[in-house]
């Protein structure tokens, strides 16, 4: 039988002032004069020195580090997870200013997709820095929202820990190399076709997952699968035509693995689009704009905000000396949406997406996550924009 689904609620009177803050305090300087932005997005040096890059970039207005995956359990019963942290910076940090003072903000959403029972739970998190609530280090990867947690051990492996309506999963994650994917050079991930507004963007496209799940009122079970892990950070400047964003993270059968990012202005159109294909050994196919093409197939309305999603799609790479490849994808379950009001207050559609590639007449499996932003409206966190019609 399929179990309720989560209801999203009011947003909680803290939540909706500290996001108000996050925007007046990030534009003004202690003195109430506009605030110089401290990130400087040109400067690559903490993005390519390990293990620093994993951690926190107290320069960078907006950050994130998010992980998704798709398990099973001994019985075959399988399941997709996604665990995201967002750190928002607020007002530069003032030595011996009170502990109650605006610290960055932590924001986390926990997402799971059951997969054979059919149904979709997710949770969400805020926290401030300067109470010791939330908070991540900046000389390696340990990010926390009280008991959710994100951490790199000294082995190399991750560690993921989050409890909630969803269920308890705590999960080991380890990459099959050391040192992530770059999507560009020095890690660099243009958002607009001018490159007047970048991140830095790391990846582990196929870390091996295994680890317990326990289900609300039920007791833990053991989970292997696999695991998508990005770090993104940037000054949180954005294309001004831009209204959200479509991306892929796709592992194939074979072993390779493929990211699309397409940005949208308000019409639907793409304004820019990057991504890349992960050889099996590694290596980074990179993908110019004209050599991805991405058709819709199937749309979903979303009975809560009414915004209509795409979440099955045709996707067409052309990879230069190489065989074309083919994908047709689908929404492992149509509602997968996210209403996120007690946290970032942004709506938008995240889950598990399953399909076949076709290359040269063969045909493989291919698994992954597909989030889609700005349908809602809303924008995404650290930026506003219209419903995209």
């Amino acid at each position: 039988m399929r179990e309720p689904r989560r209801r999203p609620r009011a947003a909680a009177p803290l939540a909706a002032a500290l996001v108000v803050a996050l925007a007046a305090l990030a534009s003004t300087a202690p003195n109430g004069a506009p605030a110089a932005a401290p990130f400087d997005p040109m400067n690559a040096r903490d993005a390519t020195r390990f293990p620093r890059a994993h951690g926190a970039h107290p320069g960078a207005a907006l950050e994130w580090w998010y992980v998704t995956g798709i398990a099973s359990d001994p019985d075959g019963r399988r399941m997709g997870f996604e665990v995201t942290f967002f750190r928002a910076a607020v007002a530069p940090r003032v030595k011996g200013a009170s502990a109650w003072r605006p610290g960055d903000l932590y924001f986390a959403h926990f997402a799971l997709t059951d997969l054979t029972a059919r149904y979709f739970r997710y949770d969400e998190r805020i926290g401030r820095e300067s109470v010791a609530l939330a908070g991540a280090d900046s000389t390696d990867l340990d990010v926390r929202i009280r008991d959710w947690s994100l951490r790199r051990e000294s082995d190399g492996s991750l560690e993921l820990r989050a409890a909630g309506s969803p269920g308890t999963l705590s999960l080991r994650l380890e990459p099959a190399r050391p040192i992530p994917v770059a999507w560009g050079p020095e890690y660099r991930s243009d958002k607009s076709a001018d490159g007047r507004t970048f991140s830095r963007y790391q990846s582990y496209p196929r870390l091996r997952a295994s680890g317990t799940f326990a289900a609300p009122g039920d007791s833990a079970r053991p989970l292997v699968g696999s695991a998508w892990f990005d770090h993104e950070w940037s000054d949180g400047g954005a294309d001004p035509a831009m209204a959200g964003w479509d991306w892929f993270g796709l592992r194939l059968a074979g072993g390779r693995s493929v990211m699309i990012y397409r940005l949208r202005d308000r019409s639907g159109e793409t304004t820019h689009l990057f991504g890349g294909i992960v050889e099996r050994d590694g290596r980074v196919r990179r993908l110019l704009p004209e050599q991805v093409t991405l058709t819709p197939l199937r749309r979903w309305s979303s009975p809560r905000s009414g915004a209509r999603y795409p979440i099955g799609w045709r996707v067409t790479l052309s990879p230069p000396d190489a065989p074309e490849i083919r994908l047709t994808l689908e929404a492992a379950l149509e509602d997968q949406e996210l209403v996120t009001a007690r946290s970032t207050r942004v709506t938008y559609w995240e889950g598990v997406v399953e399909g076949e590639a076709i290359e040269a007449g063969a045909v493989e499996g291919v698994e992954g996550y597909l989030e889609l932003t700005g349908y809602a409206g809303g924008g995404w966190p650290g930026a506003g924009a219209r419903p995209a019609r």
